[in-house]
């Protein structure tokens, strides 16, 4: 026997659970019922001699047991942990960094919130975009935003969902125009022991506090904050 998905959110939020065994006899009065830990019993609906379906109830976080019966009785054995299922806390957003990338896509977005581990899988740009979440630690996602096609809008709610299809609260982030370094003045300087400034003439430049730029050659890579 098992329970389909294995997870989902404390609030419940109308995720529909399958659960698959054995000797489920056709449901002629709508009388099979499930029950998630020690919540009330819910109306489990008969799909076949093998699988019930239930709306999931809500219930604190933490593993619970799951259990079906056809008379409110005489209730199924739940034992191993096919027939356990894992309650999560909601995740909440609280801070993307940065909240903007060019329409080219691949800017390395920084997703910081709570309950995040829980059940983050994809980054969703908008609703037309989407992409897998490439690192997880704790409660800090990272994903690379997808390119914006022509014509689509600037401005899209980023949000965060699971593989169960729970999603997170959005938060705004805004596509731009590649910014485009023209000239710059001086092209050089005699020595290095001392701070000259640098001015860079372009377009597409951003007013912002991680406004920066790189200077590299061969062997070395100086990164350096700029003033708008």
């Amino acid at each position: 026997s098992s329970v389909e998905p294995s997870k989902g959110p404390a609030s419940g939020n109308n995720v529909v659970i399958n659960i698959h065994g054995e000797n489920f006899v056709p449901d002629v009065e709508d009388s099979w019922m499930c029950r998630f830990g020690d919540s009330n019993l819910i109306r489990a609906f008969w799909i076949s001699s093998s699988t019930l379906r239930c709306v999931l109830p809500p219930h604190r976080p933490g593993v619970v047991s799951v259990k079906v019966t056809p008379n409110a009785m005489e209730f199924s054995n739940s034992a191993g942990d096919t027939e356990h299922f894992e309650y999560y806390a909601m995740p909440s957003v609280e801070s993307v960094q940065p909240t903007f990338g060019t329409h080219l896509g691949g800017t390395r977005v920084t997703i910081r919130g709570q309950n995040l581990h829980n059940m983050v899988s994809t980054c969703h740009f908008g609703p037309s975009h989407s992409a897998l979440a490439e690192d997880i630690v704790d409660d800090t996602i990272v994903c690379l935003s997808p390119p914006l096609l022509n014509g689509e809008d600037d401005i899209v709610s980023l949000s965060l969902s699971s593989s169960e299809g729970i999603q997170s609260e959005a938060i705004q982030y805004t596509y731009t125009a590649r910014p485009v370094a023209v000239s710059l003045y001086p092209r050089k300087i005699a020595g290095a022991n001392h701070a000259t400034f640098v001015y860079v003439r372009g377009s597409h430049f951003i007013d912002t506090s991680s406004l920066s730029c790189k200077f590299e050659n061969d062997s070395d890579e100086i990164v350096t904050q700029c003033m708008w």
